[in-house]
């Protein structure tokens, strides 16, 4: 039987099959063989797609096929696992996230390695979200979010709660035992916190999680105007405004469109004032 090249981040890239999932896999590759072909980088002969068939096969020494696809580095390969995969599997939120992140991580490299390469685009080559990361990251939250069915506000929370939430954090907001937005108040706890409160159960996290809100709520009043002078709007536009200064452009169409821009949130922030 033909053995296949296995890479580490390729294999772990997709959550793996629910115990229930993989066991219906199994059934039915043994009663019926492995039907469909197991997907390999042409160039490299290692496997892209199929590691749950390729390994069930080999463990019950049932033959497989495979097929061959080329790609051109990492980056596409891993681009198609995961479009392959959103296509295919009834993935939850919270395991859709990540991988939505991985993706769009490699599309904004590969946006600034072609402007790098043209000498295009505004802001002299650089991507908005390079210039303004406080003004875009809301926007590219939302985008992703509406991707994949939630809003921006529950996409930053499934993102938090992956990052910083202990295995067990996450399985509870799979099993829908609390909800993301809960579970990324607790994950702000350390990982031995958060192992004591989701092992006493869903009413101590829930209790827990309202605890956090509410004390982060209270610290957020006692704020006064002097600390915060400005609202986050207020303070979005002068971030703007002090990055869009710092640009200069040969270009006199850029530059006029630039001093256009400036007057504009210039006057949007002295109305709200």
């Amino acid at each position: 039987m033909k053995k296949l090249k296995i890479d580490d981040e390729f294999s772990k890239l997709i959550p793996p099959l629910q115990p229930d999932e993989f066991n219906g896999l199994k059934e039915s590759i043994l009663k019926e063989g492995c039907r469909d072909s197991l997907v390999v980088w042409a160039e490299t002969g290692i496997l892209v797609d199929g590691h749950n068939r390729y390994r069930i096969c080999t463990e019950n020494n049932i033959e497989f096929h495979t097929s061959k696809k080329s790609f051109e580095d990492r980056d596409e390969v891993i681009l198609w696992i995961i479009n392959n995969q959103m296509g295919r599997r009834n993935l939850l939120p919270i395991d859709r996230v990540p991988m939505m992140e991985r993706a769009q991580t490699i599309l904004a490299k590969q946006a600034r390695e072609r402007q790098a390469t043209s000498g295009e685009g505004v802001f002299g080559g650089k991507p908005l979200m390079e210039i303004f990361p406080e003004a875009v990251q809301g926007t590219t939250r939302d985008q992703l979010g509406a991707q994949i069915g939630i809003s921006g506000k529950t996409f930053g929370a499934l993102s938090k709660v992956n990052q910083d939430g202990i295995p067990e954090l996450v399985e509870a907001v799979r099993n829908k035992v609390i909800s993301a937005e809960n579970a990324a108040r607790l994950a702000t706890l350390s990982a031995d916190e958060q192992r004591n409160i989701v092992s006493q159960g869903r009413n101590e996290m829930l209790i827990k999680a309202k605890e956090i809100k509410e004390s982060k709520r209270k610290s957020h009043i006692s704020l006064t105007k002097e600390d915060h002078p400005h609202s986050d709007a207020d303070l979005f536009v002068d971030v703007a405004i002090s990055h869009l200064k710092q640009i200069r452009h040969d270009d006199p169409l850029k530059r006029k469109a630039l001093d256009r821009l400036i007057q504009w949130i210039t006057e949007y922030r002295n109305k709200r004032r």
